[in-house]
């Protein structure tokens, strides 16, 4: 399997990190905020 370099994965990471920071802003209703693990819920708290 191709190995790929760190730096590529760390993009890639970015990405997702970015795509999840768009589906939080789409979400915020609070009972799914509730339900959100305690990083996600951080988040929201300190937006």
């Amino acid at each position: 399997m191709h190995q790929w370099p760190i730096h590529q994965w760390t993009m890639l990471h970015r990405l997702d990190l970015q795509r999840l920071m768009l589906l939080m802003l789409q979400l915020p209703p609070p009972n799914q905020v509730l339900r959100a693990p305690a990083w996600l819920r951080e988040y929201y708290s300190s937006v």
